[in-house]
């Protein structure tokens, strides 16, 4: 079983998003994907949501147990199925 993985967004002034994400693309290390079709923001005041919602997210995305395949299907369109690891 792979282990999950994800890290811990950091909190960020929606009025400062702009800025924060341009520091990311500035600062990141390796390989990083800069395409996405929508945006989210998750809102909650909730004590500890910060790192369930995160892993949450991570779940969705995740390309060989996430939510793609079902909502391309829901869409009537075909998911690309990730490459096997070599």
């Amino acid at each position: 079983m792979p282990t999950e993985t994800f890290s811990l967004g950091a909190p960020v002034e929606l009025n400062a998003i702009s800025r924060e994400l341009k520091n990311l693309w500035q600062e990141g290390e390796g390989a990083m994907a800069r395409a996405s079709l929508i945006n989210l923001a998750i809102y909650s005041e909730e004590t500890g949501s910060l790192e369930r919602n995160t892993q949450l997210i991570a779940k969705i995305t995740d390309p060989q147990t996430g939510w793609g395949d079902p909502w391309a299907q829901f869409h009537g369109e075909t998911w690309p199925s990730p490459k096997e690891e070599t």
